[in-house]
């Protein structure tokens, strides 16, 4: 990660009740990532939370980490297109093929794959930016995360980034509690050209890709520190 962004994150978490982490990666390579101490990480959709030095599976989801370690072997025995990744996460599984040279007949077999994988047929399958998820049929999702976040932590406001699919939930969820008058929110899109257009059209404001958003949350981390009580 890039330093100013961790030296920003670093920063928020100093500053604010809670910083988080929501990706649809597990919280351990979230960690070794951003290796920022003080913030809360969630991993595979919700449905991996870090707490107390280790990664917590939301029960729900552990009778079928069998399963999906089971259609991830399947998988990787009927994909060899080149340029396909075939990402295992304990909890959950992904298949990539952002980088096939192409994406519409790398599509096509990994949903030919999937109806050949019978394991598959217990799991959720969710699509993302070139990248198909496998997860336990469980309630869990970025939305359920963020509400959870909300709903422990007593939260007055939440400001979320995202640039994907999946981050749909949280913002629907999100505009829900606003709704709801339970949490203020502001919902940021990260626009890119792999960005999908609901996601932007969901959103309050856009932010023209990642160097634009290293720049709002620097703006917005000097706000907050200013706005701190002096001690």
């Amino acid at each position: 990660m890039d330093p100013q962004t961790v030296d920003v994150l670093r920063r928020l978490s100093r500053a604010l009740d809670v910083v988080a982490v929501v990706s649809g990666r597990s919280v351990s390579e979230l960690r070794s990532m951003i290796q920022v101490e003080g913030l809360t990480y969630v991993g595979n959709h919700g449905l991996e939370w870090w707490e107390d030095g280790e990664a917590i599976v939301a029960p729900e989801a552990r009778p079928f980490l069998p399963g999906v370690a089971a259609t991830m072997r399947c998988l990787r025995e009927r994909l060899d297109l080149p340029g396909l990744l075939v990402e295992e996460k304990g909890v959950t599984g992904s298949i990539h093929f952002r980088l096939s040279p192409d994406s519409r007949e790398a599509r096509q077999a990994i949903l030919h794959a999937l109806a050949e994988c019978p394991p598959a047929d217990g799991l959720r399958i969710s699509e993302g930016r070139k990248v198909f998820d496998l997860l336990p049929p469980v309630m869990a999702s970025k939305g359920t995360a963020v509400r959870q976040l909300v709903r422990s932590h007593h939260l007055r406001g939440v400001l979320y980034l995202g640039d994907d699919s999946t981050d749909l939930d949280a913002f629907r969820e999100l505009r829900n509690l606003r709704t709801a008058g339970i949490c203020d929110s502001l919902l940021v899109a990260v626009a890119s050209p792999e960005a999908p257009e609901e996601l932007l059209a969901q959103a309050d404001c856009q932010l023209d890709g990642v160097d634009s958003a290293l720049v709002f949350l620097a703006i917005t981390t000097s706000w907050v520190e200013e706005a701190l009580p002096r001690t």
